[in-house]
Formats: C-alpha cells, structure tokens, sequence
C-alpha cells in the first residue's frame, strides 16, 4: 500500500530528518539522489558574482531586497544541488528559516515568471557543477 500510493505521484523530495528521508527511500526502493559537492561558500560566492552582489550583503542583517534575492538563490540552489537543508542555509545566513524558505518560494515564483531570470540561476548552477564533484546525499 505504501509504495503504490507513493507511486502514483510526481517525484520530490522529501522533508523530514535524515533517517525518516533515507527510510522512505528505502521502501520506495528508490536510489538515494545525487548531489554535488559544493559548500554554502561556494554557492555565495557564485550567487554574488553572478547577480553583482557583494558578498558583504547578502550576510548583512539589513531587509535589502538585492541582499534577500541573494540569500534566496543561494538557498534554492543549495537545496537542489548540494543537498542543503533550508535550516542550514538558514543558520548559515544567521537567518530564521521560515524567512529563507519564504525567500526560496517567492524565487520559485519569480523563475515561472521571468525567464530571464532562469538563465542566470541556471547559468549559477552550471557553474557550480563544472566546478564540483558528484556524491551521494546519505
């Protein structure tokens, strides 16, 4: 029963703790998915970079929309490439979480309705992985 209403839907990912995620895997028997090997540094350093933001800001504890954009690529970009977890990223900014996975959904939005915009997150990610190596998220 679990596994054949699990099926009937699109794939995601699923949240929880790590055990309770590798759990689900593993009655699905689905492979554990791949991520890349890329610190939350690396990825404010090529979010910065990319949108010609400082790095200063998107650490700073000001309300700036170009520092939150920041925060928001870099935390939708670590969940989908590196594997991290919004509270990571959130701990990592000094930021409660509820604030980044709002920014990460306002960017999510954003991507459906700018595709220009798509590029360049895109051109962010293919950055990171030309740079990084692949492993797999336990």
């Amino acid at each position: 029963m679990f596994k054949s209403f699990w099926n009937q839907r699109p794939p995601f990912r699923f949240l929880g703790e790590e055990e309770f995620v590798d759990n689900v895997h593993r009655q699905l028997n689905e492979e554990p998915p791949l991520v890349y090997d890329i610190s939350l540094g690396q990825i404010v350093s090529e979010v910065s970079s990319a949108l010609h933001l400082p790095t200063d800001l998107l650490y700073s504890l000001t309300r700036n929309r170009q520092g939150a954009l920041g925060r928001a690529v870099t935390g939708y970009v670590g969940r989908k490439l590196g594997g991290y977890q919004i509270k990571t990223t959130a701990a990592h900014f000094h930021r409660d979480p509820v604030v980044i996975s709002q920014g990460i959904k306002r960017l999510e939005n954003k991507l459906k309705e700018e595709k220009g915009f798509v590029k360049t997150v895109s051109d962010i990610e293919q950055s990171l992985i030309r740079k990084s190596s692949r492993k797999i998220l336990i």
